[in-house]
């Protein structure tokens, strides 16, 4: 999918070493202010394994993707169908397990453009429902799903470098 030079496309064995550099920016960005770098460094070192990552590409209901804009990386995501979900295990609903920009390109509609791709996706796929979880501790990413139309029904666990938090489990119906 091309948007304003915004490119999704699914990543490849070949991608494997760009997809970790991403992960690694991302997750990064993201957690390292909270939890101190050499807590970071360890998650990624036990979570963003090469070897890890070339099983994850080539699961049948795993599907990773890549988000270029200009030709440059600036995000991925991970969509998973029934049989691969980390929580739920329901016939009709597809999980976004990650969606990740880097900060640079937060807050410019990317994030929107994304997640208007995954929906289509989705619809293509022949899923009703999409869900995802969201840290509990993020208002700025919660408020972005709820403007998207996302409720919350649940909460879950999750581990963290320096521990386990917790996630809002928020869900969006596509149609019923």
């Amino acid at each position: 999918m091309k948007t304003n030079s915004l490119h999704i496309r699914e990543v490849t064995s070949n991608d494997v070493e760009l997809l970790k550099n991403i992960m690694s920016s991302t997750f990064r960005e993201s957690y390292e202010i909270l939890d101190g770098k050499e807590a970071i460094d360890l998650y990624i070192n036990q979570y963003f394994k090469i070897d890890d990552l070339v099983r994850l590409i080539s699961q049948k209901g795993s599907h990773l993707y890549l988000v270029h804009l200009l030709g440059n990386p600036i995000g991925y995501l991970q969509l998973n169908e029934p049989g691969y979900q980390s929580d739920l295990e329901e016939k009709e609903c597809i999980e976004i397990q990650r969606i990740y920009l880097l900060k640079e390109f937060q807050g410019k509609g990317y994030g929107t453009m994304m997640m208007n791709w995954i929906e289509q996706k989705v619809k293509t796929l022949h899923y009703s429902r999409i869900w995802l979880g969201v840290w509990k501790l993020n208002p700025k990413a919660v408020n972005f799903y709820n403007k998207l139309g996302y409720q919350i029904f649940g909460s879950h666990s999750f581990p963290m470098a320096s521990g386990t938090d917790s996630d809002y489990l928020m869900e969006k119906i596509l149609y019923k």
